[in-house]
This record gives C-alpha cells, structure tokens and sequence, in this order.
C-alpha cells in the first residue's frame, strides 16, 4: 500500500489504461484492490480515486466493476474467465481535493 500507481496523464486519468499480461492463460474470478493513495488517510483524500474499472480480457470480452471509495482492501467478483491477459481501464473516477491523478495501491487477480 506504500507504493501506489499514479497515472499521471493530466486531468483525473478517465480512460486510461494498464494491462497486465500473465504469459499463460489463467483462471481469474475475482479482483483484490486497495483504491486510491493506500499509504495514509491524508494522501487517499488528496489523490483520486478509482469509481469504476473496465475489464477487457483477450478474447474481446469485457466486464466493469464499481470500486468502493475506500482505503481498506476490497474484493471484486468477477464473472469466471480463463485468459491470458487483462486490460483494466479507468472508466470513472473520484476526484482528489488537491492532486488531479488518480492512484491504485494494490491490484492482483484471482
């Protein structure tokens, strides 16, 4: 939670993208994130956070999940689906009260 991802494109990050490429296909139903600036209260209201993330895996197939406004780590089903790989979006975000990127501490598929 120390070390959170920043997008850091200018304005509140809506529409930007990471993808996460696991070299073989896996079994994934579930989602572990801590949304936000995980290191403190302070920085998790001063940085944006994550209201909802679209998933693209793939075979094209997509799914978008409501991520909660919290600090504390939350689980996400997601509809059962083997694949190889997982572009995650930032669909709709919470913007910070001082610091326009939006941040995701943690992050790991299941």
């Amino acid at each position: 939670k120390d070390t959170p991802w920043c997008e850091g494109a200018g304005g509140t990050g809506e529409g930007t993208t990471l993808k996460y490429d696991f070299g073989k296909s896996v079994d994934i139903s579930s989602l572990n994130i801590v949304n936000g600036n995980g290191t403190d209260f302070k920085l998790f209201m001063a940085y944006g956070s994550v209201k909802t993330l679209q998933l693209t895996f793939d075979g094209g197939k997509s799914q978008s999940l409501v991520v909660k406004p919290s600090l504390m780590p939350q689980t996400l089903n997601i509809e059962p689906v083997k694949t190889k790989s997982v572009t995650v979006e930032l669909v709709d975000v919470k913007e910070g009260k001082t610091v326009q990127d939006t941040c995701i501490s943690e992050m790991r598929f299941h």
